[in-house]
């Protein structure tokens, strides 16, 4: 598996130097390296989301994505469950309705069913994003990709 700065240079979206400097910071400061590629204006949620993605082979939850979540999905399942498994839905696809699920640990085994009626599938997407609790309990979110 290639390593995320790699990726980043490899793809563009960062240079040899901008990476240094996000390692340098994260060697003083502890976070994660996209964390700190953020945080010093090198890459927006969407670039690191899709560079995360590639990196473990999943699709990546964007901004757009969240845009268009499905209230009605969201409340099938139950506040327990999102925050076991730290997930929330967003939306439904295809012509089987399948559900995209945005999860803050995507690389971690799932329930078949998360708790979902018997039947319904979902797919696991990657994402980093601090969005308002959609369940009204608790702090806002925010999903780590790993």
């Amino acid at each position: 598996m290639s390593r995320l700065g790699e990726i980043l240079v490899a793809s563009g979206l960062l240079t040899p130097d901008q990476l240094e400097q996000a390692l340098r910071a994260q060697v003083m400061w502890g976070a994660r390296l996209g964390t700190n590629l953020i945080e010093l204006g090198f890459l927006d949620l969407d670039q690191l989301s899709t560079a995360l993605g590639q990196q473990h082979g999943l699709p990546a939850a964007l901004a757009r994505h969240f845009e268009k979540v499905d209230r009605e999905l969201q409340l099938l399942l139950s506040p327990d469950v999102a925050y076991k498994f730290t997930c929330v839905p967003l939306m439904r696809v295809g012509a089987d309705r399948r559900i995209v699920v945005a999860s803050a640990s995507p690389l971690l085994p799932w329930p078949s069913a998360l708790g979902w009626h018997e039947g319904l599938s979902a797919w696991p997407r990657r994402v980093r994003r601090t969005k308002p609790d959609p369940y009204g309990e608790g702090p806002p979110w925010v999903h780590y990709a790993l």
